[in-house]
């Protein structure tokens, strides 16, 4: 690892990554429930009325409050992972269970921005790592909830990897162009063959732009080697959950982490 102090700047990541996942708790509840919002005052607009006012939802409001006695969370008792402990899982107030999926985002987060550290060390590549660990942690249990591959987060990921490689931070930008649309074709003619076994859609709209974005980070090189390794975990999904959709997000997290994090920089050689 390049820089001095490895270790330091691997704790302060896993730090950050703490902080980045208790945000992602948030991004992962409220995203698919703020796309719904809009989905249907797109619907009641289409039919020529005007839809009925909503209260201020977003990523930044409401405060984080329990879901069942509607009491808001304090900052201390929101700090990542430390306090789901000190609570002892449950709320202050009114002692329901508070799901061991937060601290468990938050603790994953936290590990893979310290592993991401560890591996690229201080400099852009970081940053873009970074970034790029972040959107896929969320895309993964947002999928696992509601079966959808937000254009939200996948869209600007794509924008994202283009931008990071516009200096050659992984490959050189007509590398990552190539990899883009490869990477979108790809993965839309995937979905429009499973689709036409199944019946239904398997992958869901959102996965041509996960491939899309693969491509924009990485290139063509690490495709074939990124797209088979995701097909095996697929399908051993597929076995395991034997019906529905195709965990397609949460595969994708770990296929493509897994190349960032132990097959740089082989699977990338024409980074630099």
């Amino acid at each position: 690892m390049p820089g001095a102090f490895p270790e330091a700047l691997a704790a302060v990541c896993a730090l950050l990554g703490l902080m980045v996942g208790s945000f992602l708790n948030v991004v992962i509840h409220r995203l698919p429930r703020m796309m719904s919002a809009r989905e249907a005052d797109r619907r009641v607009r289409l039919r020529g009325e005007i839809p009925a006012p909503r209260p201020a939802y977003n990523l930044a409001v409401p405060r984080s409050a329990c879901p069942q006695c509607g009491r808001s969370i304090t900052a201390l008792e929101n700090v990542p992972v430390l306090s789901w402990l000190m609570l002892r899982g449950r709320c202050r107030g009114c002692r329901a269970p508070i799901s061991a999926r937060y601290p468990a985002v938050e603790a994953l987060t936290g590990m893979l921005s310290g592993v991401m550290a560890w591996q690229f060390g201080w400099g852009l590549a970081l940053a873009a790592a970074l970034i790029f660990t972040w959107a896929v942690v969320s895309l993964a249990f947002i999928q696992f909830d509601t079966g959808q591959l937000p254009d939200a987060i996948t869209l600007p990921l794509v924008l994202a990897g283009l931008a990071f490689n516009l200096g050659g931070c992984f490959v050189h930008p007509g590398q990552a162009i190539l990899g883009a649309m490869a990477g979108w074709v790809i993965l839309a003619t995937i979905r429009w063959l499973a689709a036409r076994s199944a019946g239904y859609d398997l992958l869901g709209r959102g996965s041509p732009l996960l491939g899309s974005a693969a491509g924009a980070f990485f290139g063509l090189a690490p495709l074939p080697w990124l797209l088979a390794f995701w097909a095996i975990l697929v399908l051993t999904g597929r076995l395991l959950l034997r019906r529905g959709p195709l965990p397609v997000g949460l595969c994708f997290a770990i296929a493509s982490l897994s190349l960032l994090a132990w097959h740089w920089p082989a699977a990338l050689p024409a980074a630099g």
